[in-house]
């Protein structure tokens, strides 16, 4: 595990806020889950003030880019549209009012959105972006951004 170069660097991050024995103490999962929570945690930080409720559709469009990838600007509106009507979410601005924040927290070329974090941990991150909702929805989620963004989503 020593000579893994990412074991070790995935640690070093983990390190620098829960120190450095405790993070080399973790197995190579629960690092990557640590790393995926902290982004969540960041992601969450770009939920308009006073605008709560929309948090968990961010969550959703965080999970959708990193399954596809990134999202192009158009493509995240349609996946803040989509999950949204799922949600009972619709924000009165629109949404591109939720893809706006989401563009904030992981921007991408021209507006759009990148996948939330790197690959050791994407699957982490999609894994707890969809955990608060029922099993039914989040099979859904997945299934909806395997429409929308094709072989992209299906490698993953």
């Amino acid at each position: 595990m020593w000579a893994e170069p990412l074991y070790l660097m995935m640690a070093a991050i983990v390190g620098l806020h829960a120190g450095v024995p405790q993070a080399l103490a973790l197995t190579r999962t629960d690092l990557a889950f640590d790393l995926a929570r902290r982004e969540l945690q960041r992601i969450e930080q770009y939920v308009p003030p006073g605008d709560r409720r929309v948090a968990p559709l961010l969550l959703r469009l965080s999970a959708c880019a990193t399954l596809a990838g990134g999202l192009t600007q158009e493509q995240c509106i349609a996946a803040a549209r989509s999950e949204g009507e799922v949600l009972g979410l619709a924000h009165p601005g629109g949404p591109g009012v939720v893809a706006g924040p989401a563009a904030d927290a992981v921007p991408g070329a021209e507006g759009g959105v990148r996948r939330s974090c790197r690959i050791f941990s994407a699957r982490r991150l999609v894994l707890l972006a969809l955990e608060r909702f029922a099993p039914s929805q989040r099979d859904q989620v997945v299934v909806r951004a395997a429409r929308s963004f094709g072989a992209a989503v299906r490698a993953r």
